[in-house]
């Protein structure tokens, strides 16, 4: 995930899964770009 660019139902999809986990557990997220950078990655959203 996150090689390509995401689509709209995509990016909802995993910020859908992202908040259902979200008091479940701990989540680690990893990645090579800055927060600022996130809504190139999530198409603008």
């Amino acid at each position: 995930m996150g090689y390509d660019l995401m689509r709209r139902e995509e990016a909802n999809l995993s910020f859908r899964l992202v908040s259902y986990r979200y008091g479940l557990g701990v989540k680690i997220i990893t990645t090579n770009k800055s927060i600022r950078d996130w809504t190139e990655l999530l198409e603008g959203d």
